[in-house]
């Protein structure tokens, strides 16, 4: 198995996963990126059925300025009651700390030790086990006889361009708390007209994965994607 280092830190990975990081990387300033067939859903206890799906989308683009946009919006945001403006405050200081970097709370730590980035909007998600750090019972990587460890998916951060349902999946009913409702409502009003955001996770779950020839790239896309050398 490969060993490369991505973002400083030396990982083992499979020659398919190198290979779609290759591919992922040429996806540059106007250019389309298409997983076909893809598999979603399946690491979801309340998935019934999986869905399957062709995707077009773009990888390269700037989350930050993304993530700037919906601020604005949600500081402007009227909310129609006190649970919708609690919701609002909560999206805001979610958004101001992604925006600092801040990785103080437990959820975004969970990422610093089992994620790895590899390029602007691209990371992978170690293997993991259960662990223990600093008394708490947590997810660690799993590391090799080396202390090195495995790449068990890649995950993409894209801008959804056009999406071919083949299998519609299927999921267990849930019950939403009414702030987290409220909070997805604050959230659908902060990203109406924009493309859909989202992470796609790449394992054994998809066909083929290529870059798209020619494309032509809205204004709306173009603002958002960055320039590469």
């Amino acid at each position: 198995m490969p060993r490369i280092s991505l973002d400083g830190r030396m990982v083992n990975i499979s020659d398919r996963q190198l290979a779609d990081l290759n591919v992922l990387d040429s996806c540059r300033h106007g250019g389309f990126a298409t997983v076909h067939n893809y598999v979603s859903g399946t690491s979801d206890p309340k998935c019934i059925t999986p869905g399957v799906s062709t995707i077009q989308f773009i990888s390269k683009f700037s989350y930050k300025r993304r993530c700037e946009r919906i601020l604005e919006r949600a500081k402007g945001y009227v909310a129609p009651d006190a649970l919708h403006e609690q919701a609002r405050t909560e999206v805001v200081e979610s958004l101001m700390k992604t925006l600092a970097g801040d990785t103080s709370d437990g959820h975004r730590q969970g990422h610093v030790r089992c994620y790895v980035h590899s390029d602007m909007g691209i990371k992978v998600h170690l293997e993991t086990t259960d662990g223990v750090v600093d008394g708490r019972k947590v997810k660690v990587p799993v590391l090799d006889a080396d202390g090195v460890p495995t790449v068990a998916s890649i995950m993409v951060a894209v801008l959804e361009v056009s999406r071919k349902v083949h299998v519609k999946g299927e999921y267990a009913p849930t019950k939403s708390r009414p702030l987290t409702i409220a909070k997805e409502a604050v959230t659908s009003y902060c990203e109406d007209g924009m493309l859909s955001y989202k992470y796609l996770s790449l394992k054994d779950n998809y066909d083929a994965l290529n870059i798209d020839k020619e494309s032509v790239v809205p204004a709306e896309i173009a603002s958002l994607m960055v320039e590469t050398d």
